[in-house]
């Protein structure tokens, strides 16, 4: 399933305001015309397995249900799981009516090498097969795991709009571009 639209000022500007008597005035701020609360939810850290994606399953939904609209993520933290675990858990949030995908800011990152679900047995064969022999990336491309060719960050935007399950990302980062330098 994927869930379309995207984080909008209707939108988050209506979660907002479900917040008004228990939040401070100040924990929501407007920016291009959407209302970010000031806190957000980062999903780097832990382990790639079913124990840390059921943690950050509870994690995202107590933080939407408390006023915490900004979720951060990347296709390469936690081999994908990370987006994966968003993904599912705003699917249910929406599907449950707990929060509306308009009202959620999400932002993810590409540009370091992602495996899929765990570190691959052999990971120079895994960049060779998945992202070299496909035309993705050239070696000269890669420099200390991290691509930037646009051919690359093109195929991450597909993958983490998959890993996701959303029509939209609503930020997208280069991350640490400055590798490439």
């Amino acid at each position: 399933m994927t869930l379309p639209g995207y984080a909008s000022a209707q939108g988050t500007a209506a979660y907002q305001q479900r917040f008004t008597t228990t939040l401070a005035p100040t924990h929501f701020r407007e920016s291009a015309e959407l209302w970010l609360s000031s806190i957000g939810l980062g999903t780097y850290l832990g382990e790639a397995d079913t124990q840390t994606d059921a943690l950050y399953t509870a994690a995202i939904r107590r933080a939407l249900e408390c006023g915490c609209n900004v979720l951060d993520t990347a296709v390469n933290y936690r081999h994908q799981r990370s987006e994966r675990v968003i993904g599912q858990a705003l699917a249910a949030l929406d599907q449950e009516g707990v929060v509306k995908r308009e009202q959620v800011v999400v932002a993810t990152k590409g540009g370091y090498v992602a495996f899929d679900g765990d570190v691959p047995p052999d990971p120079r064969a895994y960049v060779s097969s998945t992202y070299l022999k496909t035309g993705l990336a050239r070696p000269d491309e890669i420099v200390e795991w991290n691509c930037i060719a646009p051919r690359y960050l093109d195929d991450q935007v597909e993958r983490s709009l998959r890993n996701l399950g959303l029509a939209c990302i609503d930020i997208y980062y280069l991350h640490n571009p400055e590798t490439q330098l």
